[in-house]
């Protein structure tokens, strides 16, 4: 979420900024700057801080199962000070705060998961760029790839024991790929296909299975 947009949600909520809320979607950059850096300069509990709960506020929005948002918003709580200080990018530029956490949370779950020695095999797990190249090799398809210097990552999902799909970010883009066929997907079904693999009814899993099947593939 960008300064300027984490403004206007604050602004809508009443808190204290240095801009009214009316100006700030035609504010100019220098403006939205310094309105930033007089809401972080001004004493917030770090428990209340505006960033943090603005993040908890798009975990709440997630529809993932129960237990893996408790595990988001445990992340927020362990990881405070590291979100409220990390740099604001601009778009595309950089992980937003909620890619952020979803990769920190997902790391800590596969480490967890490691230590128990119980390791699930429904679990979401990164892949390597060597793991990728492989998958592409073995599926016989050309497939979008990230560019010298792009930022990317891939998570291997189980659908359910049937069948593992991959959930690609690069860049601004996301894909979601099963054997030879490849869909490309919004940023939120990417959230929602990684949090609840699950093929239940209104399941974004099952949304992009049935999608699958009607391109031909069967699964």
């Amino acid at each position: 979420m960008e300064q300027r947009e984490c403004l206007e949600i604050l602004g809508g909520q009443d808190a204290t900024l240095a801009l009214p809320s009316l100006a700030i979607p035609s504010a100019i950059s220098p403006e939205i700057d310094a309105a930033w850096k007089d809401l972080l300069s001004q004493p917030h509990p770090i428990n209340d801080h505006p960033r943090l709960e603005l993040l908890r506020s798009d975990v709440r929005g997630l529809s993932v199962n129960d237990e893996y948002k408790a595990a988001l918003l445990k992340s927020i709580d362990l990881y405070d000070n590291y979100f409220i200080n990390r740099p604001i990018y601009e778009h595309n530029a950089g992980w937003d705060d909620l890619d952020a956490l979803l990769r920190a949370t997902l790391g800590d779950l596969n480490e967890q998961r490691l230590k128990d020695n119980a390791p699930s095999e429904e679990a979401p797990q990164y892949i390597s760029a060597a793991e990728l190249v492989e998958a592409d090799k073995l599926a016989r398809a050309i497939f979008a790839t990230p560019s010298a210097g792009e930022k990317w990552s891939a998570i291997r999902l189980n659908i359910e024991g049937r069948y593992e799909a991959l959930a690609i970010n690069i860049g601004d883009k996301y894909y979601y790929r099963v054997k030879y066929l490849e869909l490309e997907i919004t940023k939120h079904q990417f959230y929602l296909v990684v949090g609840n693999p699950k093929l239940h009814y209104f399941s974004t899993a099952l949304s992009l299975h049935l999608d699958l099947e009607r391109k031909g593939m069967e699964l």
